[in-house]
């Protein structure tokens, strides 16, 4: 309970969840059960799909050959053995869909506070909610290409910055007087909610380290 405390998530709102998830498996089972494709089925199909053929095309009319054509019946029955594959009918597959409510379906499934607790232990991933920050920034740009002697005014800048801030001035009427990022330093240097992985690797540690306002 305290790790759902701790993500903001109701132990009602939880046990919705694992049921509704609960029904659309069971849903899709069900489904999954009725309708079988074989490996030769998926064969087929992708080299109905892909296969490219270069041909030149003559109109033939069959008419005007079939007064000069005399077939017997053995020929026609050796034909047929040969390609019994050009007679058959394939299996057809008949689908009626369904538009299911998710809450006529759920409300059948009874789950027992062991079974929720299992589910829930096996899918902590699902309801967790990543950590976010909120931080706001004065950012004072140095190139890479930047020599010692370049690096001298960024860094004298940062000092004076900070010595005001350690005078008690306003830290968003700082930002948006000196901080090269512009879109946040219109607001006063914030940069909003993230997390870890939304900024640089270095920036997220100093901001998720911080323990205070400050």
């Amino acid at each position: 309970m305290r790790f759902l405390n701790s993500q903001h998530i109701s132990y009602r709102d939880l046990k919705e969840q694992i049921i509704k998830q609960l029904a659309i498996n069971e849903l899709t089972q069900r489904i999954g059960d009725s309708v079988g494709v074989t490996d030769q089925e998926v064969k087929d199909y992708w080299l109905r799909e892909n296969e490219k053929i270069k041909a030149v095309y003559i109109y033939l009319s069959p008419k005007k050959y079939e007064k000069e054509v005399v077939v017997s019946q053995e020929e026609i029955t050796i034909y047929y053995e040969k390609h019994k594959e050009d007679f058959t009918i394939p299996e057809k597959v008949k689908a009626d869909y369904l538009l299911i409510s998710s809450g006529e379906f759920t409300k059948d499934i009874k789950v027992t506070a062991k079974e929720l607790k299992s589910y829930y232990e096996g899918h902590l991933a699902n309801f967790e909610v990543p950590e976010k920050r909120k931080v706001s920034h004065i950012l004072i740009k140095l190139l890479p290409s930047a020599s010692k002697k370049d690096e001298e005014n960024p860094k004298k800048k940062i000092e004076e910055i900070q010595e005001k801030l350690e005078k008690g001035a306003d830290f968003t009427t700082l930002a948006k007087k000196y901080s090269q990022d512009t879109p946040s330093a219109e607001k006063g240097g914030d940069l909003g909610f993230f997390t870890y992985t939304q900024m640089i690797p270095s920036f997220s540690r100093a901001a998720f380290s911080l323990e205070k306002e400050g």
